[in-house]
């Protein structure tokens, strides 16, 4: 098993409409779309470059600074990742679940540091994974 493209880093901010703002004023990023984050409830978004790179935002009032979560691989096939992580010792948190607002599949994987690991399944139609020029908007 080989995971896919580098998808994106998660990161934990304490307001969420200011540095979407921020990043998305900077001309470098734009708002791919909104959600939830399936564990903990709290609001999210994705924001991306122009080359398909993505920052994963998620909310949490109480952050003092922003806070790396995750890091997410893209997969042709979740099942045979989550099996092929799991032989080399990754503990399965979460998945496969369906990421209605990201039209994708996920799992969501630890290490034995707690260093998290995420594999997306993406359809073809997923606001996820579009790639922008100037000419879009």
């Amino acid at each position: 098993m080989t995971l896919g493209r580098m998808d994106h880093v998660a990161i934990e901010v304490a307001n969420l409409d200011l540095r979407i703002e921020r990043l998305c004023r900077t001309g470098g990023m734009r708002l791919l779309r909104r959600g939830e984050n399936k564990r903990t409830g709290a609001r999210l978004a994705m924001v991306g470059d122009a080359t398909g790179m993505k920052l994963e935002l998620i909310e949490n009032p109480e952050a003092h600074e922003p806070r790396f979560l995750h890091i997410a691989f893209r997969s042709g096939d979740i099942d045979a990742s989550l099996a092929a992580l799991v032989d080399q010792g990754w503990e399965k948190l979460r998945g496969p679940i369906e990421l209605a607002e990201a039209e994708a599949s996920s799992i969501l994987m630890k290490d034995d540091e707690g260093f998290e690991l995420q594999v997306l399944s993406y359809q073809p139609t997923s606001p996820d994974i579009i790639e922008w020029t100037e000419e879009i908007s």
